[in-house]
Parts: C-alpha cells; sequence; structure tokens
C-alpha cells in the first residue's frame, strides 16, 4: 500500500512538473511519451524539424531531472 502511496505522489509530482515547462515542451514530451509518438511523427505533426523535436525534447527532460532532484516543499 506504501508503494502505492508513493507512486501517486510521483505521478502528482511529475505532473506538476510538466506544467513548469514551455507550452512546446510540454507538448513534446506529452506527444513522445503519451502516445507514443517518434521524433519523425512528432515533428511531422509540429510542422517542425526532427532535430528541433530532438533539441527541445532533450531540454525539457533536463529541466525536469534537475526540479526533481530539489526537495519538494513541505506541506
Amino acid at each position: 500500500m506504501e508503494e502505492c502511496c508513493e507512486k501517486k505522489a510521483d505521478l502528482l509530482r511529475v505532473r506538476q512538473l510538466l506544467e513548469t515547462l514551455p507550452a512546446r515542451e510540454r507538448q513534446i514530451l506529452l506527444l513522445r511519451y503519451g502516445l507514443p509518438l517518434t521524433q519523425l511523427e512528432t515533428a511531422q505533426l509540429l510542422g517542425i524539424s526532427r532535430s528541433y523535436v530532438s533539441r527541445l525534447e532533450s531540454h525539457a527532460l533536463c529541466q525536469l531531472r534537475q526540479h526533481w532532484d530539489k526537495k519538494p516543499a513541505q506541506e
């Protein structure tokens, strides 16, 4: 049961962190990991190059990692 609660807390935290990203980066992560689409499919859908999708995705994941490593505020 404790593990389930931790997973729910982690999911909530990821969702909150996603909201801090710029809209395009958030959209790319949702397309890449939510659907999931390839970088090429994502690029075609958004009308941008695959390499730009790659750069934006890398930046977004880096931002999420940096914020994840920070301790969440105590409630």
